[in-house]
């Protein structure tokens, strides 16, 4: 996990070099690549044996098949949603980095917004890497403007330290006794049964979920006041966008 990380953090240092140089559309898809080796690094953190019992070994051969088949690059694919969701729960992407490379908010995502984010995210890679004699107008990696470059190399920074926390967390764990991390295993195995349910539908409300992770233990306390939390900070967000919107239409 530590050198596929160092790995994505040269990625945008190369990035970096090269856009002092003024190739902006290579700059671009180096820091396109650093994004998604960031987020290898955050899938490969899954095999660690912290989360052994919290990760399945069915899904974990399903996961290493596809590192084999770069499969997990598609971004369509619930693995790259699960980054996806950890970067923007970091909080520290600007809006306007989000808005300019079409990067579904929390509470917009579903299986087709993050799909298309993801195609857009791989034609601006191949965008800036190759030119293409056959659309018109004709196109070459220069066509790429410098501040989509910066919008993609925030990107990747955020994701970077985003993955770097994970890392720091695991590092701690390991200095816990096997004995407590096998009763915080526990604790939180039902909440997270819960949560998945809920992704499948089999919980039909908000207030359902609620009463069920506040009901199954300490831990699910502690999920569900986070939870709230949450969602009155993204509702809260979305009225400031849609104030600022009627705002600028009124100027």
């Amino acid at each position: 996990m530590k050198e596929t990380l160092k790995n994505a953090e040269e990625f945008l240092q190369d990035s970096r070099i090269l856009q002092k140089k003024g190739s902006i559309g290579h700059a671009t898809s180096l820091a396109i690549l650093g994004f998604e080796e960031a987020h290898k690094a955050y899938l490969i953190s899954l095999f660690h044996p912290i989360f052994d019992g919290l990760v399945s070994e069915d899904y974990r051969k399903e996961l290493k098949s596809q590192f084999t088949k770069h499969q997990w690059k598609q971004l369509g694919a619930k693995e790259f949603r699960t980054g996806l969701e950890l970067l923007l729960k970091s909080g520290e992407l600007s809006d306007d980095v989000r808005d300019r490379l079409g990067i579904p908010s929390l509470s917009e995502m579903e299986s087709d917004t993050d799909y298309a984010f993801s195609m857009r995210l791989n034609k601006m890679k191949n965008d800036g890497f190759y030119t293409d004699p056959f659309r018109k107008p004709f196109w070459c990696p220069s066509g790429i403007r410098d501040e989509t470059l910066k919008s993609v190399q925030s990107l990747t920074e955020t994701q970077i330290k985003s993955i770097k926390r994970t890392l720091v967390g695991i590092t701690r764990a390991n200095l816990i006794p096997d004995a407590i991390i096998q009763s915080i295993r526990d604790e939180l195995s039902k909440p997270l049964l819960i949560l998945k349910e809920s992704q499948k539908d089999e919980i039909i409300n908000m207030e359902e979920l609620e009463d069920k992770l506040s009901k199954s233990s300490d831990a699910g306390k502690i999920i569900t006041s986070v939870l709230k939390s949450y969602i009155a900070n993204e509702r809260f967000k979305l009225i400031e966008k849609e104030q600022k919107k009627l705002q600028t239409q009124s100027d």
